[in-house]
């Protein structure tokens, strides 16, 4: 007989929160993933549709001002940390500018 191996899966962050808008920035904040995290991919796209940005940061980063926003514009904000083996699963959050 053989026994099958399941990857174990990978973590993602946690209490994800957007937060402090303004006209043009909006701050996302979350709680470290578990395990060995290389970084954090944080991805942002207006709601209405547009072209969707990713900023890679550090491992040890957990907040992050999100610049060059549209004013008044809703936004889903995408934090996913990355490890080794790839991509850990990702967590979303809207979030709103300011007019």
């Amino acid at each position: 007989s053989y026994q099958i191996f399941f990857p174990v899966p990978l973590g993602g962050v946690t209490n994800l929160q957007v937060t402090n808008p303004t006209h043009t920035t909006l701050t996302a904040s979350w709680d470290a993933a578990d395990g060995n995290v290389q970084g954090y991919k944080v991805i942002y796209t207006p709601v209405a549709g547009g072209l969707e940005i990713i900023e890679q940061v550090s491992e040890s980063t957990t907040t992050t001002v999100l610049k060059s926003l549209s004013p008044n514009t809703q936004y889903t904000v995408t934090v996913l940390p990355v490890y080794p083996e790839g991509d850990g699963q990702t967590q979303a959050k809207d979030g709103t500018t300011s007019e």
